[in-house]
């Protein structure tokens, strides 16, 4: 089958089309929500002599899609227009003669897909069978779907050419687009969800005072909602933002509650990732003995949770208030117990760490460090690493930091996945209970990035080796 010729498209209420063109582009106006008061469209189009691919008996196309607002003509409309967010002043007639323009940049993350066999329905779930990475699935025809939030630079499959080139979304982008579609589907559960998720954007995106805000608005829709267990995800995003802020006893708060709602409702992941952050309070107050009680509760219950990454990541928690405190053979042990467990799961930082754990076992008064292992980046290690005559519980400090800059940047020499072990992540990331459509509850990573991470697991163990 080839592309639908735009004539004889059978569409959805409130889906219109421009007449078919000679080098065969269909363009399709989709109504939107009002924007300032203002009725809006989505202007989509598939990519004039684009290929038409195939796959698992679903055929696509390129699209791209500029989002219009109604021309108005009162004197306040205009002035609001002229400092508004229109980026290039286009403006359009639509088929029953409004005038429209642009609001917004041009998307090119876009497909548009119909059953190869006309007889066999094509629904969102096989759609999603093919792009789990995407962020939308949109009917808006009898047999065509609009695919959005693709990831741009996975290769094209053999029987076509390459998505049209674009700049990928940011994960604050992406995650207020997955809000649009929750407030589109008037769900308020949903929409607490979405607003989670793009505070906890924001905050990985460095911005931790937006952060906050967009939390304490997800934490009142939570509550409006009498979703306790997304009220508890929520205070602990909070919680995050606060230590980012400085704001310690604040964040402290926030724990607190949020502590006392996952046992309440025996959330075991939430539970140990509260008390982690707990004790990153406890430390901003010197609390370094409270500090690695904290720590020690939180490791019991990943180790109990079979979380491996999260053992390794408190195993050396624990080792740095050990060192605090003075107790160097405690911190050593601990240091010793994630270094072999990194080893054991063959992660790329285990020299890392051992590195610094064999500088601390060998410190003394005006020590200095050696190269870095040649597996990281010089760079991040020079910005990050590399201090005067660092004092002996610095050196556990200073691995955990740089290796956490160096996971910001997957070129950082890390090995990624293949196209097939990268999208069969997400697809069983997209059917998870523990997956808000962004990031992973148990784990608090965004999973788009981490399934690119070829030495990353999924901490419930269902990811496909």
């Amino acid at each position: 089958m080839v592309w639908p010729d735009g004539r004889t498209l059978t569409l959805h209420d409130g889906v219109v089309s421009e007449p078919a063109t000679a080098d065969g582009r269909v363009v399709l106006w989709l109504p939107g929500e009002p924007i300032e008061g203002e009725r809006s469209w989505e202007r989509v189009g598939n990519v004039p002599h684009a290929a038409v691919t195939t796959e698992q008996g679903i055929c696509s196309t390129t699209a791209t899609a500029v989002r219009t607002r109604r021309v108005a003509g009162s004197p306040l409309t205009r002035l609001l227009r002229r400092f508004g967010r229109s980026t290039s002043g286009r403006t359009w007639t639509l088929p029953d003669g409004t005038t429209v323009e642009q609001w917004g940049p041009r998307r090119a993350d876009l497909r548009l897909a119909w059953a190869e066999d006309e007889t066999c329905p094509l629904d969102e779930a096989r759609v999603r069978a093919v792009w789990p990475e995407c962020w939308e699935v949109r009917a808006v025809g009898r047999n065509l779907l609009l695919v959005s939030g693709l990831d741009l630079e996975r290769p094209a499959s053999s029987s076509g050419s390459a998505p049209a080139a674009a700049v990928p979304e940011s994960t604050v982008l992406r995650a207020e687009r997955l809000l649009a579609v929750a407030r589109a589907s008037a769900d308020p559960r949903r929409d607490a969800i979405a607003l989670a998720d793009l505070g906890l954007a924001f905050l990985e995106e460095g911005n931790p005072q937006r952060a906050r805000d967009g939390l304490e608005e997800a934490l009142a829709a939570a509550r409006r909602v009498g979703d306790p267990a997304r009220e508890a995800d929520v205070l602990l995003g909070l919680g995050q933002a606060l230590i980012a802020l400085g704001e310690h006893g604040s964040a402290r708060q926030m724990l607190d509650r949020a502590l006392s709602l996952a046992r309440s409702l025996g959330d075991r992941y939430t539970e140990k990732a509260v008390l982690e952050h707990l004790g990153f309070v406890q430390v901003a107050f010197a609390d370094h003995a409270g500090a690695l009680a904290t720590f020690e509760q939180a490791l019991a219950l990943a180790v109990e949770l079979r979380d491996s990454q999260h053992v390794v990541n408190l195993l050396w928690l624990a080792a740095i208030q050990n060192a605090e405190l003075g107790d160097r053979d405690r911190a050593i042990a601990f240091g010793q117990q994630a270094v072999d467990l990194l080893r054991r799961l063959a992660k790329p930082q285990a020299n890392w760490y051992a590195w610094h754990l064999a500088l601390y076992h060998a410190s003394a008064p005006g020590a200095t460090l050696a190269a870095p292992p040649d597996t990281f980046l010089t760079s991040v290690v020079a910005s990050t690493a590399r201090p005067e005559a660092p004092a002996p519980p610095g050196l556990l400090r200073m691995a955990r930091t740089a290796t956490e800059a160096m996971f910001k940047f997957v070129g950082s020499g890390f090995k990624t996945t293949d196209d097939a072990t990268y999208r069969g992540r997400l697809q069983v990331c997209s059917t998870c209970e523990h997956h808000t459509g962004l990031r992973c509850r148990i784990c608090g990573c965004f999973t788009a990035a981490k399934a690119k991470l070829f030495h990353e697991a999924c901490p419930a163990g269902r990811w496909p080796n």
